[in-house]
């Protein structure tokens, strides 16, 4: 036989319920949140910034600092969803000189920072240290391939489109040839292609350095990735292609060489 719970002693339990209950400690919330929250203005707003918004407003005062990145992490999240601030950009349109050969064959450039082109698939990382976010258009490549030039027959497939960029920040327009490019190369790579209609460019890094279009130089192109990974402590650009059919340094390699000799002079041999 079950045994029924007394009226009284119900009551009692209750009671102690309520008590309890009311000892609970109420979830923490955001001061920021609070705060926005008394003003239904202020939310609808707050709703729709961006991530370069809140960190402009995080940086107006210590007191909004500390509430929009209360801990290091929320920091590193809001820097990390970014957009890239086409800086790199800028700067290359400023150093790089096209040649005329931009506009006597019918060329086209593309340079486009992934923020202010959003149906671009250009690639945006943040930064493994600082956290910011920067288009693959905007940060370093030691060769920019920009320029591209149309084949003078599209529809025969042996002839194929011209490419150009920049080495570096430097003011001369390069050739750079695709692996296609080559008498007798075995390529096994598609086809390069317009980079403003198509998903695979631009090839930054890539392919094959030539000579600078206005210099009037020859010399034989040298492999990108090749010199790239040519380690510069130990032995200087200038004895690479050293044949004396050709000058020395390569005219392929006068822009690097100068910047490498430049930084050289300005450091240390340890720290080079």
């Amino acid at each position: 036989m079950k045994r029924k719970i007394a009226p009284e002693a119900a009551l009692v339990r209750s009671a102690k319920r309520t008590i309890s209950k009311a000892h609970i400690a109420p979830s923490t919330q955001s001061p920021l949140v609070s705060i926005l929250r008394q003003y239904g203005l202020l939310e609808s707003v707050v709703s729709g910034l961006c991530a370069n918004d809140l960190l402009a407003l995080a940086l107006t005062s210590k007191a909004l600092h500390q509430a929009i990145t209360p801990r290091p992490c929320s920091l590193e999240n809001l820097l990390g969803r970014l957009r890239c601030s086409g800086q790199g950009i800028r700067i290359r349109n400023t150093c790089h000189k096209k040649s005329t050969f931009f506009t006597e064959y019918d060329c086209t450039e593309y340079v486009q920072c992934a923020s202010s082109h959003r149906t671009s698939s250009v690639e945006t990382r943040p930064c493994v240290s600082c956290k910011v976010a920067t288009c693959n258009e905007c940060r370093i490549h030691c060769v920019y391939q920009s320029i591209y030039e149309r084949s003078s027959d599209p529809n025969d497939p042996a002839e194929l489109p011209n490419f150009s960029g920049f080495v570096l920040l430097e003011p001369l327009e390069q050739a750079i040839l695709s692996p296609h490019h080559l008498p007798n190369g075995a390529a096994t790579t598609p086809k390069w292609r317009d980079p403003s209609t198509s998903k695979t460019g631009p090839y930054h890094d890539q392919g094959y350095l030539d000579v600078p279009l206005q210099l009037g130089a020859v010399a034989p192109p040298e492999c990108i990735e090749d010199v790239l990974d040519y380690d510069l402590g130990q032995q200087s650009l200038m004895s690479i292609s050293a044949d004396s059919r050709y000058e020395s340094p390569s005219p392929v390699l006068s822009s690097l060489c100068r910047v490498a000799e430049a930084r050289l002079i300005s450091l240390c041999e340890t720290c080079f």
